[in-house]
């Protein structure tokens, strides 16, 4: 596929009928089926973050960066890890749906697909998804195309992790679950040392304890992202942007989603001996930032999300853990 392909609005469905979809969709389940809530990913390493349907983004990006392809490209050598938001606002949510399910029945251990907030059946119900898979699968099609693929976005894993070092998933930490600091270590963030604890005392903020074993704990499928705080936390908390804040707030998103200061990301980095956590969900300026002093990575793929002015961007991730934008 030719990265200057431009889309047409009916060649999606004469490519892939609504059949070969279901074909398609059954057999990425059965492979998201046999893989953990938290995968293991081999450096070195492309993230991609929110897509949001723009189809054109990711052929941009592939063209300038290298494509998941093993006649020219570099999916043999390079593991890719699409973390969430593949669907709403652009208007090819299909043809970026199709080409990912496409690439992980291909790659299954080299492509990896982490859940967003829009792989969620009520929140890509009402951001121009049913209605761009009516237009392309018709009256009947459209609904069944849609119902498909949200069959197979409840089994995708929530996390992943690279080389033991690098947290990928959606949204953030949020506000942690833990209620006492027994026999954990504090970590203080203004002089970067560790502050001996006062055994069963009560903790004054929300430690983060995210922790991959609970995510893998957590039954699958998943359809609803809203009704379990953790995976909540997962896929709809954002960091503050002032690394001068710290604890858990209300976040502007509102409901029960919260933002997270530096303080529980350092934390937590220290406290499951990792090097960075990989997020997405908001774009930037330039498709990426940095928080947290480095111990925090945001990613987005989408250029000019929703009529803003910014950047798509990859973060490439090198076989010793250096982190390069792209």
């Amino acid at each position: 596929m030719k990265p200057q392909w431009k889309v047409s609005k009916t060649f999606i469905a004469s490519l892939v009928p609504v059949d070969d979809l279901q074909l398609l969709c059954e057999e990425a389940t059965k492979i998201l089926q046999r893989q953990e809530m938290v995968v293991d990913v081999e450096a070195p390493a492309k993230v991609f973050g929110d897509i949001h349907g723009q189809f054109c983004d990711v052929l941009l990006l592939f063209k300038m960066y290298g494509i998941p392809d093993h006649h020219g490209g570099d999916v043999e050598s390079v593991s890719y890890v699409f973390n969430g938001d593949f669907v709403d606002r652009g208007n090819t949510s299909c043809e970026v749906v199709v080409l990912l399910l496409c690439l992980k029945c291909k790659y299954p251990d080299r492509v990896w697909l982490i859940r967003g907030n829009h792989e969620d059946p009520e929140i890509n119900e009402v951001y121009g998804w049913p209605e761009e898979c009516r237009q392309k699968y018709g009256p009947v099609g459209g609904p069944l195309f849609r119902d498909l693929v949200n069959g197979v976005f409840a089994w995708l894993p929530l996390g992943a992790v690279i080389e033991k070092k690098i947290l990928c998933l959606h949204g953030g930490l949020g506000r942690g679950t833990l209620e006492t600091i027994q026999q954990v270590q504090i970590f203080d963030i203004d002089t970067g040392a560790l502050v001996s604890r006062v055994e069963g005392s009560p903790a004054t903020v929300a430690i983060g304890s995210l922790f991959a074993a609970q995510i893998k704990e957590i039954p699958r499928p998943i359809y609803d992202s809203m009704t379990d705080e953790l995976v909540m936390d997962i896929l709809w908390s954002d960091p503050i942007q002032n690394d001068g804040i710290k604890g858990v707030h209300a976040n502007p998103r509102g409901g029960d989603i919260v933002e997270f200061g530096p303080d529980l990301v350092q934390r937590f980095c220290m406290r499951n001996d990792l090097n960075l956590i990989i997020r997405s969900h908001q774009p930037f300026e330039d498709g990426y930032m940095f928080f947290a002093r480095g111990h925090l990575a945001s990613v987005f793929s989408a250029r000019d999300y929703c009529g803003q002015s910014n950047d798509g961007a990859l973060l490439f991730i090198s076989r010793a853990g250096k982190i390069t934008p792209k």
